[in-house]
């Protein structure tokens, strides 16, 4: 018997009860004891008694096992990194399982990296985000859904890939910051997702920058991160 199985106890017992009452008022009918006009009352009749009379019992020691039964314990929570994300110059190419776009401004601005050779991509404001982090001289956009100047729809990949490559190609030593991957698969196609990380590797290899990201790590599923991670993505657990 499954677990399932006694918490269904007064249904089933309800529902034996009207099958039973059922067949012993076709039984009578046959037999001759309910006349063809009262067919129909003495089922219902019998149906309801019946089941009231299987049900109840049965509900009430359902009661009892769900009372003396232990509650079911919390799930195994889901491993969510604590430790920022570090990095550094000669780490060419990066996605990072964190949900706090902050850590890749922390990582970035420990480095003292010269802020003019950024380009990044931020959900906040980027004016708080230069304010807080000392990235004053840097090159930020904001991916919102809201129009106006700075500011790129989510689901607009191409543009982000256009302007990341525009960017790492100008030298070396420029860095492409681009947090929380999750909103651009929400708003797009995954697989286009996954061809501007491979555009970010490629360039960030050819002209010798670096391309970070990060990504939620609750918010795709096993499936989803496995395209991802084809061919030279990879996610760095942190």
């Amino acid at each position: 018997m499954t677990g399932e199985a006694p918490l269904a106890l007064g249904r089933n017992s309800a529902a034996s009860g009207v099958v039973l009452g059922l067949v012993l008022a076709l039984v009578l009918w046959l037999l001759g004891f309910v006349s063809p006009g009262l067919l129909l009352p003495y089922l219902i009749l019998f149906a309801v008694v019946l089941g009231i009379l299987f049900g109840l019992p049965g509900m009430i020691l359902e009661r009892r096992i769900r009372h003396l039964s232990p509650a079911p314990g919390p799930g195994p929570s889901p491993s969510v990194p604590t430790r920022p994300p570090s990095w550094s110059p000669q780490e060419v190419f990066a996605v990072y399982e964190t949900s706090r776009e902050s850590d890749l401004w922390k990582a970035f601005s420990e480095q003292k990296v010269d802020p003019r050779l950024l380009l990044g991509f931020t959900r906040d404001p980027p004016g708080t985000v230069k304010a807080t982090f000392g990235l004053a001289d840097a090159t930020l956009y904001r991916i919102s859904r809201l129009e106006g100047e700075g500011v790129i729809a989510p689901s607009d990949a191409d543009r982000l890939g256009f302007l990341l490559e525009q960017h790492l190609g100008q030298g070396p030593g420029r860095v492409v910051i681009l947090p929380g991957l999750e909103a651009l698969v929400e708003a797009g196609n995954l697989r286009s997702v996954r061809r501007l990380l491979e555009l970010g590797r490629e360039k960030a290899l050819e002209h010798h920058g670096a391309f970070l990201a990060s990504l939620d790590p609750l918010s795709l599923s096993a499936e989803q991160k496995a395209v991802l991670e084809r061919d030279a993505v990879r996610l760095v657990y942190t």
